[in-house]
């Protein structure tokens, strides 16, 4: 089928539309390059492409719409991953969240190397005495090294602590990420004044 020749490049904006376009409003330049991580240049000459080869169109409102091609590329691609996690979960063994950090890694190393947080969810369902046993058993076995935060959405318990530690790592990202303000040595001894 000619909508299995898509490039890895292809495929990830195509997945990318995809998933805009079925299960989250419409897919835009802006909303698909930062899913996707790159500049405006960049996926105004990936948008070109995907119009040149046939996966998608664009109309008046400037929303990008998946083709048949486009769409069976796409399909297709989602196939070949739910494929990909049932053998490592099926055939070899593994778990799901092993086997879904494995695929992070190999198809977007640059989100697999930010830090990962445990959030254990309906843990009121749990009884109280074996709930702690139960999480230390889970982060042994997925040897987990990052934070874990044990919540339940029903009734809030965790919640609140998960929310204002997400504050404090974005917060203090947003600070890491600033440009160095240049301080001319000369007048370094004014600018703590």
């Amino acid at each position: 089928m000619e909508a299995d020749l898509a490039t890895p490049t292809i495929e990830e904006y195509l997945e990318a539309i995809y998933i805009m376009q079925y299960e989250g409003g419409p897919a835009i330049s802006a909303r698909v390059a930062e899913h996707v991580g790159v500049s405006a240049p960049t996926m105004a000459d990936t948008l070109k492409r995907l119009i040149k080869q046939g996966y998608v169109s664009v109309d008046k409102r400037k929303e990008i719409t998946l083709t048949e091609k486009g769409r069976e590329a796409a399909e297709s691609l989602k196939r070949r991953h739910r494929l990909s996690e049932r053998w490592l979960t099926d055939v070899l063994g593994l778990d799901w969240a092993k086997a879904i950090v494995g695929e992070l890694k190999k198809y977007d190393p640059a989100l697999y190397q930010k830090p990962r947080w445990l959030v254990l969810n309906k843990l009121d369902m749990i009884d109280a005495q074996e709930r702690e046993a139960k999480v230390k058993d889970f982060v042994r076995r997925f040897k987990h090294k990052g934070p874990v935060f044990q919540i339940s959405a029903l009734t809030h318990e965790g919640c609140d602590a998960l929310v204002k530690a997400a504050y404090r790592h974005i917060a203090a990202q947003q600070v890491a990420e600033q440009p160095a303000v240049y301080v001319d040595p000369r007048f370094a001894g004014d600018a703590a004044s």
